[in-house]
């Protein structure tokens, strides 16, 4: 019996194993660190900007538009980056399954939170014709 080939599977699942702890942890770290430094930076500072830009961001940072659609725009970046980083794993691995697993993931990130916002427009659209109707 050949068992290099089984050898061989297995010595490649221990590296992807190995290495994606890794790129987990690091994408963790990222994510939590711009989160940190956006709060710190926009939503805490209640100072008015000259630019325009930076009020609107500290206004969408402070939920002061629509809390939920901030919240979900703010989780859509962190996931995005996110899969980003550990997808980086398998560069090293296997080329064609890195960048099948970076367009996938970021397109299955992109449906789900476009589908939670659909929801969120339909119920701020269903409230303002509510009050319409009183």
């Amino acid at each position: 019996m050949d068992f290099s080939d089984l050898y061989g599977a297995m010595t490649t699942t221990a590296k992807v194993a190995n290495s994606a702890n890794t790129y987990h942890i690091v994408g963790l770290v990222l994510g939590i660190m711009t989160a940190v430094l956006a709060y710190f930076l926009f939503v805490k500072d209640t100072k008015k900007y000259p630019s325009k830009f930076v009020n609107w961001l500290r206004d969408f940072l402070n939920f002061n538009t629509n809390s939920i659609e901030a919240l979900l725009k703010m989780l859509y970046m962190f996931v995005a980056v996110y899969f980003l980083v550990t997808t980086i794993n398998y560069i090293n691995i296997d080329f064609l399954m890195f960048l099948e697993n970076l367009v996938l993931y970021q397109v299955l990130a992109r449906v789900g939170f476009e589908l939670a916002m659909v929801s969120v427009r339909i119920l701020k659209e269903t409230k303002e014709i509510n009050k319409k109707m009183k």
